[in-house]
């Protein structure tokens, strides 16, 4: 490929092993992509030409339209054929598999949706400290779960709770098509999708045409097909469990007298 790459200095690369000097990927590595923000580079900047279902983009020159680990060879011919490439040799080392699966995985930067764990509201508390206060007013059984759970609460960075998955509860967001910015109407629409999944199932938003919801306006709008992170679920039975029926009400967030969790 004919272009300019630029040279990034990183703490993260060891200079008693090797030239000092390796590739930056930032859609498929954590200290690439840290390392490639760090310098400027916008989300839109850093390109991934692998989609989600492992293939290549079509625009790809030489290697458009073929899965990844397939292409390997045909991209090893390529640097042959163009005189790039110095050695290569077959080794066995750890890689990251699926352990459902037990295929081979890749790492890809894409857009996920996060709770703000240190947001700070119009009013109140931020959502970490509320959490902690919620643990340590909670009787646990045993007592140990309550200083590995405040832990875990306290140190955690910010939950990542989307997932794109074929199934699980949907995050009924609509997204305008060139601000990206969420529906206005954002929270009245989740409770009109609500009530339609309460009567047909997940699948009344899956089915969904926009246009039922926004009308007129559907055409400026994306459906989002994200679902959540199952902990979410969870997280938040109590809430579904005594919506309507709880004497505070369920605007006012309804506390249970008992959670039972497995570990």
């Amino acid at each position: 490929y004919d272009r300019l790459s630029p040279i990034y200095l990183a703490e993260y690369v060891e200079l008693g092993a090797g030239t000092g000097v390796v590739h930056c990927s930032p859609a498929y590595g954590v200290d690439d992509f840290n390392i490639c923000k760090q310098y400027g580079l916008s989300n839109d900047d850093i390109i991934s030409p692998v989609q989600s279902n492992g293939v290549y983009v079509e625009s790809l020159e030489f290697f458009g339209g073929q899965f990844v680990f397939k292409a390997n060879q045909n991209i090893i011919d390529k640097l042959v054929e163009v005189g790039s490439l110095m050695d290569t040799e077959t080794i066995s080392h750890s890689y990251m598999h699926c352990w459902r699966h037990k295929s081979p995985l890749i790492y890809r930067a894409t857009a996920q949706w996060f709770v703000g764990m240190d947001k700070q509201p119009e009013s109140g508390e931020t959502l970490r400290k509320r959490a902690v206060k919620a643990i340590e007013d909670t009787e646990f059984v045993p007592a140990w779960g309550q200083a590995r759970l405040h832990s875990m609460i306290a140190n955690r960075p910010d939950w990542c709770i989307s997932r794109q998955r074929n199934w699980g509860v949907p995050i009924p967001f609509f997204l305008h098509k060139e601000s990206g910015d969420l529906h206005p109407r954002t929270v009245e629409l989740m409770e009109e999708v609500a009530l339609r999944v309460e009567k047909k199932g997940i699948e009344a938003w899956f089915k969904l045409d926009a246009s039922e919801l926004l009308g007129d306006e559907a055409a400026k709008y994306d459906k989002i097909s994200d679902t959540l992170d199952v902990w979410f679920d969870s997280g938040t039975t109590h809430w579904h469990v005594l919506r309507g029926s709880h004497p505070m009400g369920h605007e006012t967030g309804p506390r249970a007298d008992l959670y039972l969790e497995g570990s």
